[in-house]
C-alpha cells in the first residue's frame, strides 16, 4: 500500500512540473505572435473530407461538434452519425432521485441534429459511456469492426483534433484511416487565442494532456 501512495505522489509531482513548464514557456513566448500562432496551429488537424460510412461526433460539447456533423452529413460525406456518450456528471443520480432530470450532451446533440434535418434513423448512440477520448475510440472500434467500416470521420473542437485522432488511429490501427475535422463553430482562433483567458487555459491543458498521452503510448510500446 505504501508503494502505491508513493507512486501516486510521484505522478502528481510530474503532472505539476509539466504544467509549470508549459506555463513558463507560454509567458516566455507571449510577445512573439508567430510562435504563439504555431503553438495553437500544431494542435489543430483538418484533413480533406472523403466519403465515409460513419461520422463520429465526440462527447463533451453541447452543440458545436454536432453542428459540424450535420454540415458534413448534408454534404453527403457520411451515411451514419455516431454520437458518443460521456459518463453521467457528478450528482446526476442524486438529482434524478429528487425528480430533477438533466439533459445530457448526447441527447441534446441528437435533438439538434434532427431539428436541423438529419433523419433520426441515421443517428446512433452507443450503450456504453466514456470518460476519455481513448475510451471513446475503444467503444467506436467495436461498432466499426461489426459494421466493417473502412474509414471514419472524427468531429471535435479545433484544439482537440490532434490528440483525438491520434487516440483513434492508435486504437483502430493503420487499416482504418481517420479523417480529422475541427468544427468551424468553435470560437477558438489561432490568430488571437492568447487574448482570451479560456483559450489560454484550453491550450495549456491540451498540451498537458497531449504530453501525458505521448508518455502513455511510449510506456505501452516499451511493455510490448
Amino acid at each position: 500500500m505504501r508503494r502505491k501512495k508513493k507512486s501516486k505522489r510521484s505522478f502528481g509531482w510530474l503532472k505539476l512540473a509539466i504544467f509549470v513548464l508549459l506555463f513558463i514557456s507560454f509567458f516566455l513566448v507571449y510577445s512573439h505572435k508567430a510562435v504563439l500562432h504555431s503553438v495553437a496551429s500544431f494542435l489543430i488537424v483538418e484533413d480533406p473530407l472523403q466519403p465515409s460510412d460513419l461520422l463520429i461526433v465526440l462527447a463533451g460539447n453541447w452543440w458545436e461538434r454536432a453542428r459540424e456533423g450535420v454540415d458534413i452529413y448534408k454534404k453527403g460525406y457520411a451515411k451514419e452519425i455516431l454520437i458518443m456518450k460521456e459518463i453521467k456528471p457528478h450528482g446526476y443520480k442524486e438529482l434524478q432521485n429528487l425528480g430533477i432530470v438533466l439533459d445530457r450532451t448526447h441527447e441534446v446533440n441528437k435533438r439538434l441534429m434532427i431539428a436541423l434535418g438529419v433523419p433520426e434513423e441515421v443517428i446512433k448512440i452507443p450503450e456504453r459511456e466514456a470518460n476519455s477520448t481513448y475510451q471513446e475510440a475503444l467503444i467506436a472500434k467495436e461498432i466499426i469492426k461489426k459494421q466493417k467500416i473502412e474509414l471514419v470521420i472524427i468531429v471535435t473542437e479545433k484544439t482537440h483534433t490532434r490528440r483525438a485522432c491520434m487516440a483513434f488511429q492508435s486504437v483502430l490501427g493503420k487499416d482504418i484511416p481517420v479523417i480529422c475535422r475541427p468544427t468551424k463553430y468553435d470560437d477558438f482562433y489561432v490568430e488571437k487565442w492568447w487574448l482570451k483567458r479560456e483559450n489560454i487555459r484550453e491550450v495549456i491543458i491540451e498540451y498537458q494532456k497531449l504530453t501525458f498521452y505521448f508518455f502513455s503510448l511510449l510506456k505501452d510500446r516499451i511493455k510490448g
